[in-house]
């Protein structure tokens, strides 16, 4: 069982657990509004572009680039809240906002059906419900044509705004075929407007034989800054009404604290909402324990960026984890077995994907995990997380001497861990599973 769910929560900690870890659209509106940082432009530039879209012939599409927890959900939750707030967008549009995983739609067909339950349970009042059971009874082409139908006379003369999470699953569902016809849907009935995310680009948008290529307005989510950050971290401890942690997160020794984990956090707004769950004042300044309670709690989230990789992508993954440093193609297509031509082409995956990063060093490049948290999520079961908290205790201790610059990246090409461990002879207790390979 996990330890978390033993420790008894604070009546200040207990306005924290409505901060969703992973699903944000269920957090009421308000409480997004005022926990969001870095992305007031980009919200209020994409709101003001659906809007005209809705009020004029010009319709413009946008895609969301981010991986796991980078905050594509916050994001499309508040477009959602202030678009359906709109009086134009009320009185001129309907929005169909679908879920955050479309399991099972394989066929234009099935889409064009989802997006009517989608908009019959929003504007029950409409009648769709009635008006698609015949469609159970049609041979595919024919239900797809009269679902097709129905949808266009539901529309009349408004504008469907369509919320699309995952958009690279999806249309990894619908095939090229079921791209066309979506595609050629918009093109002959022009009042659609696409608002979706994806963690990273593919395909069915990057090449040019695709027919969705050219079409979204693409706009890359990046991580938080460390002023961010504490930005953040300031605004939950002030939603949860405790103005001393706010006040200790801007003082020296808190901003040290924050810089600690910002060091392993890298920026992913999802583990600054874990994160925060977890610290007080008290906890922020012992800083070992929050930080374990959120590597527990951020297991699942790692294991399931895992379960998303190939096979082949895991083993790179999984080397990169035991290895403790950034390694050349020639070294991790050795390692895992494979040529490298296979392994630079997984690489280059994994960096879309964000999973990986690479710097170079004269001739050769090198790789590293883009989070260091994630090696040690996967590592701390195995840890037992004696290690490990030693670890933060030196990486508190660190990162105290100064609250101005960043632990620069060695020039040896191991990681900050590595470099930290050495630092204090910590690698030989942290190193009891190594890399078979290696």
């Amino acid at each position: 069982m996990s330890t978390i769910q033993t420790q008894a929560v604070s009546p200040v900690a207990k306005k924290a657990l409505y901060l969703s870890h992973f699903t944000p659209s269920m957090m009421p509106p308000e409480t997004l509004q005022a926990m969001l940082v870095q992305r007031g432009p980009l919200l209020q530039r994409t709101v003001d572009s659906v809007v005209h879209s809705v009020e004029t012939a010009a319709k413009h599409h946008h895609l969301f680039v981010g991986p796991r927890g980078i905050g594509k959900t916050h994001l499309i939750s508040l477009i959602h809240h202030q678009i359906s707030q709109h009086s134009a967008v009320q009185t001129q549009a309907l929005i169909a906002w679908m879920r955050e995983e479309e399991w099972g739609v394989t066929s234009f067909m099935e889409l064009v059906l989802r997006i009517l339950r989608t908009l019959d349970q929003t504007y029950p009042e409409l009648g769709i419900d009635t008006q698609t059971q015949a469609l159970y009874e049609l041979s595919m082409a024919q239900a797809e044509e009269q679902a097709t139908q129905i949808l266009l006379q539901t529309l009349g003369d408004k504008t469907l705004v369509i919320l699309l999470e995952n958009l690279d699953d999806l249309f990894d569902q619908l095939k090229s075929t079921s791209q066309k016809q979506l595609r050629a849907l918009i093109q002959n009935h022009p009042q659609f407007v696409l608002v979706a995310t994806t963690p990273s680009l593919f395909t069915a948008v990057t090449s040019q034989n695709s027919p969705f290529y050219g079409f979204f307005d693409i706009d890359p989510l990046e991580e938080l800054s460390f002023e961010e950050v504490v930005e953040l971290l300031e605004k939950i401890a002030l939603e949860r009404g405790d103005t001393g942690l706010a006040t200790f997160i801007q003082s020296t020794e808190g901003r040290a604290r924050i810089r600690a984990v910002h060091h392993l956090a890298e920026g992913n707004p999802r583990i600054y909402i874990i994160f925060a769950q977890f610290i007080t004042q008290e906890a922020l300044d012992e800083l070992v324990q929050a930080f374990m309670h959120t590597l527990d709690a951020l297991t699942p989230h790692y294991q399931g960026r895992m379960k998303a990789l190939s096979g082949q992508q895991r083993k790179i993954v999984e080397y990169l984890v035991h290895y403790r440093g950034a390694a050349t193609v020639k070294q991790i297509a050795q390692s895992c077995f494979i040529t490298q031509q296979v392994c630079s082409g997984q690489l280059k995956q994994l960096r879309d994907k964000r999973v990986v990063r690479a710097f170079a060093r004269g001739r050769e490049s090198y790789y590293e995990l883009a989070e260091p948290l994630m090696r040690l999520c996967m590592e701390v079961k195995q840890q037992r997380g004696e290690a490990l908290a030693k670890f933060v205790v030196l990486l508190r201790e660190r990162c105290a001497q100064t609250d101005a610059a960043p632990w620069p990246r060695p020039q040896n090409h191991t990681s900050v861990l590595a470099m930290a461990c050495e630092e204090r002879k910590l690698l030989e207790p942290m190193a009891s599973v190594s890399h078979p390979m290696k």
